[in-house]
């Protein structure tokens, strides 16, 4: 969602064919927002919307620590957007438990071309 948030794009797989040539390749460009923006909008901007600010949101002390863990920076790809695409969720943490992502060696599948 950040990756569309991003570059705007439109994601048109190859199994979408209804009006697929009324869609623009890109979505209101000057929309776009940057990648830190994006990881706010699901971060600290969610946990004020549903009143949870005091409790998570940010990396904190005395907020739960509910984390994910990535096999790059987003932050770094604030030029290649269309990097996003290839990070892979390799563990979380929620509620002090670490998991990681048994799948996280494998392709991500969405979104995919």
């Amino acid at each position: 969602m950040i990756w569309v948030a991003k570059t705007r794009k439109v994601q048109q797989p190859s199994w979408y064919t209804a009006h697929a040539a009324d869609c623009p390749a890109i979505l209101s460009p000057g929309e776009s927002i940057s990648i830190r923006e994006g990881i706010e909008t699901f971060t600290v901007n969610a946990a004020w919307q549903y009143r949870l600010s005091q409790k998570m949101g940010s990396i904190t002390t005395g907020k739960l620590a509910n984390l994910v863990v990535m096999s790059a920076d987003p932050l770094l790809m604030e030029d290649s957007p269309d990097d996003l695409r290839t990070i892979w969720i390799l563990a979380t943490v929620h509620n002090g438990r670490f998991r990681r992502d048994p799948l996280a060696r494998e392709q991500p599948i969405w979104p995919g071309d």
